[in-house]
């Protein structure tokens, strides 16, 4: 069976997206999955830090204890959570 030039070029764009691809990854140009991961949990970290802040001057505990126990309900990641 003969390999058609269109196989031909398809076979070499696909070699060649996929070492673009690595060579990104090596150099560090393309994103890393962690520190996406790091980076949202930081953002989270820090709302979440501003908004119990402000609950704890007012004496609002509750809203504090209930925002804890409705993120750990809803995100299958977060185990557990206190202040």
């Amino acid at each position: 069976m003969r390999i058609t030039p269109a196989t031909r070029i398809s076979f070499g764009l696909v070699a060649l997206t996929i070492s673009l691809l690595l060579l990104g990854k090596m150099l560090g140009i393309a994103p890393d999955r962690t520190s996406t991961i790091v980076e949202s949990r930081k953002t989270l970290s820090e709302a979440l830090a501003i908004q119990f802040s402000a609950a704890a001057q007012r004496g609002d505990f509750p809203l504090i204890r209930e925002t804890l126990e409705s993120m750990v309900e809803r995100d299958s990641e977060i185990t557990s959570a206190a202040v």
